[in-house]
């Protein structure tokens, strides 16, 4: 990503990404720092001296927002109900990421996944026991992991999105939607016979 700076906005107490903030019937982008969000106590990033840049890749939950940033360090702002934006300390060095509902996921460099937020469904308890993990995706209330042993799902299940179906083919890539889950093959499977 060229330049690597955020500009976001979201016209309302609880942005979710705001580093400009928008009033609902403007036709300008007001380049001002909204007061500290009264559900979450935060202001956001590149308020006062400091802009958030370098940022590598941007991800948006339901209500919080995250930034993985060059050198593989984390920012995340937004509604916090479920302690969504609550970095752990001490985090090692973050390849990839993604948000839900009210969860974030993160891979770490060395393949370990993190998750903190909500546990609604498993969601944090069975997400950081993974480890050789490739790629990530989160959907609204699910999460999937590619790994070198295959796929791990799990989270809600109520629209079959944590059900796992007869997969033939290498896996090379996971993605998630609100309640749908998905893998991209290296080779489509073969069409059955008439």
């Amino acid at each position: 990503m060229a330049g690597g700076f955020v500009r976001a906005w979201r016209p309302s107490c609880c942005w979710r990404h705001s580093v400009l903030q928008v009033p609902l019937r403007a036709e300008k982008i007001l380049p001002r720092c909204p007061p500290k969000c009264p559900c979450s106590g935060q202001v956001p990033p590149g308020c006062g001296e400091k802009t958030l840049a370098k940022v590598r890749k941007i991800r948006a939950g339901w209500f919080h927002s995250l930034a993985l940033l060059e050198d593989g360090s984390l920012r995340a702002w937004g509604f916090n109900h479920d302690r969504q934006t609550e970095i752990p300390k001490n985090l090692p060095p973050v390849a990839d990421i993604t948000a839900g509902a009210a969860q974030t996921m993160v891979l770490l460099t060395n393949g370990d996944v993190r998750v903190w937020g909500s546990d609604d469904c498993g969601l944090v308890s069975t997400g950081n026991k993974l480890r050789g993990i490739k790629a990530i995706a989160s959907g609204a209330n699910h999460c999937i992991a590619l790994g070198k042993d295959g796929i791990h799902l799990w989270g809600q299940n109520c629209f079959g999105q944590t059900s796992r179906p007869g997969i033939e083919g290498e896996v090379v890539a996971v993605f998630a939607g609100e309640n749908t889950t998905g893998v991209i093959l290296a080779q489509p499977e073969s069409a059955p016979q008439p």
